[in-house]
């Protein structure tokens, strides 16, 4: 639907009165009818942002809308702010958001879709001066066909990533630029802060069916996995978590409450800065993980995990060396490390096929 800037609804004329006055434009309370009394439309977004109107200020706060319905696509794609500064900060939580949110290669302050119900987000590319939250997001759509991905393959995050308690779903049908099967990718992404895919709550966990992906992103602070992950029945590739070449600064953590049902981990080159945590986590996917060439700096903690592979889950990662004794593939003492103090793998259970005899006899 085409906006009309002298036709504002009195629920943008609402967003524009709390914006200027640097609150929150707060339609949660607002409940009952067909629902247009809380509607905003994506194409006055898209003005008040980029600041068309004077008589439309916004301030350091920002966008701040709760629990509105946006109408339309947002398209704030390669938009940025005077002098390529970067458009305000834009809070869109507890929202319901049916099309797409594209934001490639754009540029914000500050970014936050928490606990928004929405379908698509493009954010491939995009700059975020601040940290960046999709804590609490699930799918517009109900139903078992409903979807909700989103991409920030190349983003640049000054600040943490937070997805606590997020429900991600994507099947085979994707966008030109993005990758079916991955409802979150976070490919070659470059997070300052932490990034939390872990619990949102009481009882709700970080959820994804289909590939989240990690591969050559760097995280400055520590990574925290905790939910249940699985790759998508059609996906042939069978990766629920890609995370080749990743760099993190601090932990790798899917300990304790990490499930991975379905589908292979790939941690192939990965250099981690201090601890790889698998404490208690239940890795059942079939295909187990493949930590070939990874560099752990700190400890490899393994108490409590079950890990089972069809193939050879760890391989040989640099500064550790792996074996095969009765089908279990187990850490051995880390080189560097002659009291063993940095493996810990008490009441582990690794499972894995029986790697073929010229290759066993190598081994020995």
């Amino acid at each position: 639907m085409a906006f009309d800037a002298n036709d504002l609804r009195d629920s943008e004329h609402f967003v524009i009165q709390r914006t200027r006055e640097g609150a929150v434009a707060d339609f949660s309370t607002l409940t009952g009818g067909d629902g247009s009394q809380r509607t905003v439309r994506a194409g006055f977004l898209r003005m008040l942002l980029m600041g068309v109107n004077e008589g439309w200020p916004v301030q350091l706060t920002g966008v701040r809308i709760k629990g509105a319905r946006i109408e339309g696509q947002l398209d704030l794609s390669d938009c940025a702010g005077a002098g390529g500064a970067g458009l305000p900060a834009l809070a869109l939580e507890g929202c319901e958001i049916e099309s797409l949110i594209h934001i490639a290669n754009a540029r914000f302050a500050r970014l936050s879709l928490s606990h928004s119900r929405l379908a698509q987000v493009n954010g491939r590319g995009v700059v975020i001066d601040g940290p960046l939250s999709f804590a609490g997001v699930k799918p517009f759509a109900e139903g078992d066909a409903a979807e909700a991905w989103l991409c920030f393959r190349n983003a640049a995050i000054a600040g943490d990533c937070s997805g606590r308690g997020a429900r991600l779903v994507m099947g085979a049908s994707a966008p030109e630029g993005v990758r079916a099967f991955t409802p979150l990718d976070l490919e070659g992404a470059r997070i300052s802060g932490n990034l939390y895919l872990d619990k949102g709550g009481k009882d709700v966990q970080f959820y994804a069916r289909g590939s989240v992906r990690l591969s050559q992103s760097r995280i400055g602070g520590s990574v925290y996995l905790m939910g249940e992950l699985g790759a998508h029945n059609g996906d042939k590739r069978r990766h629920a978590l890609s995370a080749q070449k990743i760099e993190v600064g601090g932990d790798f953590s899917a300990r304790a409450s990490f499930k991975l049902r379905e589908g292979r981990v790939n941690l192939r080159g990965a250099q981690i800065g201090k601890n790889l945590n698998l404490l208690e986590a239940e890795i059942a996917g079939g295909d187990g993980i493949d930590a070939g060439n990874a560099r752990i700096r700190g400890s490899l903690l393994l108490q409590g995990a079950i890990v089972k592979g069809a193939g050879e889950p760890y391989g040989r990662a640099r500064g550790w060396r792996c074996g095969l004794w009765r089908r279990a593939l187990y850490p051995s003492r880390p080189m560097g490390d002659p009291r063993g103090q940095a493996a810990h793998r008490r009441g582990c259970e690794l499972q894995a096929r029986r790697p073929h005899p010229a290759r066993a006899q190598n081994r020995d």
